[in-house]
């Protein structure tokens, strides 16, 4: 299988990793009450939930993360033509595991703790 294969291979599951997070993070969020304040939460006495601002970030704004992917897709095809740009290729093939299960670990703890509580 040649290289630039693996590449868009490796690419397209990020896609894929990036997507999933989102629409599961989407879920969650509209579960608990978005667009407004947490709903199911608000019974405690403990006190007040409010959303987490990086959830509310990767909620409005979390298919930009769908440029990682394709920047790294680019960069690595670079660096498999050049023979080593900015980083070797092999390094490259790491970071390309590495993105999506970063991003595929954002969404889900943010899916899970997407709520955080200030006392009374």
């Amino acid at each position: 299988m040649p290289i630039s294969r693996s590449i868009t291979l490796l690419c397209l599951a990020q896609l894929v990793c990036v997507i999933c997070g989102f629409s599961f993070l989407a879920m969650r969020m509209r579960g608990d009450g978005y667009p407004g304040e947490p709903i199911i939460f608000q019974i405690s006495s403990f006190g007040v939930y409010h959303w987490s601002h990086l959830a509310l970030f990767l909620r409005r704004a979390g298919l930009f993360l769908l440029v990682a992917p394709v920047t790294w897709m680019i960069l690595a095809l670079i660096s498999e033509r050049r023979g080593g740009f900015i980083l070797p290729f092999g390094l490259w093939m790491i970071l390309g595991v590495i993105l999506p299960c970063g991003i595929l670990a954002t969404y889900f703890y943010y899916g899970f703790y997407s709520c955080y509580a200030v006392p009374n």
